[in-house]
């Protein structure tokens, strides 16, 4: 069992001018102040062998400061095919790097806006199974994931819930798939973990 907690305070200063040339309707606003940006509390380990791993994760709400489930999720490797893993539970959406690279492994103060317009930024985390392929790092340069989920942003619904966002114009989607492939061209795939490069 590893507990770990992450607090990330900040202080913010936005100053907006909206039409500020226009004397009747222009206006210009200065905003400042300090924010618990995240404050999330975490458990993981393994169970029974080093071959079951789990990871239960909860974030302090920003505005009311309740805790949210934000992951829960348990991971084995096959015993008949050792490079291959299920997980099963509520997980990050593994199809966009950025969004599903942990926080407290971000170089900025938050994601890019290339996130969020390549739909990083429309993805959360999801309910369901995935078949993961991973022959560690001495093996091949290549990994993938493909899952079956209850739809895009269904973390904290009940099965009979139709989903979250709507995804294709599809309102409260029932059920949703991703997959995503990785090919490492240099280096290990632990620095692939974060977007931070090596001291040296």
């Amino acid at each position: 069992l590893s507990p770990t907690f992450q607090l990330q305070a900040r202080y913010v200063y936005n100053y907006r001018e909206e039409d500020a040339g226009d004397p009747v309707d222009g206006d210009a606003d200065n905003e400042h102040g300090f924010e618990l940006r995240r404050m999330k509390l975490a458990f993981e380990g393994n169970v029974f062998s080093p071959d079951t791993k789990y990871q239960f994760q909860w974030e302090a709400n920003r505005s009311s400061g309740n805790l949210i489930l934000e992951e829960a999720f348990i991971k084995h490797r096959l015993n008949f095919a050792p490079d291959m893993f299920v997980k099963l539970g509520q997980y990050k959406d593994e199809t966009f790097h950025e969004e599903s690279t942990s926080s407290k492994r971000q170089l900025a103060v938050d994601r890019s806006l290339a996130n969020e317009v390549l739909a990083g930024g429309q993805t959360d985390f999801i309910q369901g199974v995935a078949l993961i392929w991973d022959d560690g790092a001495e093996g091949l340069p290549l990994r993938g994931e493909v899952g079956y989920t209850d739809g895009p942003n269904s973390d904290n619904t009940n099965f009979t819930d139709g989903g979250g966002t709507p995804a294709f114009g599809v309102s409260d989607p029932e059920w949703g798939v991703y997959g995503r492939a990785e090919y490492l061209v240099f280096g290990d795939w632990e620095h692939y973990e974060d977007f931070s490069a090596l001291g040296n």
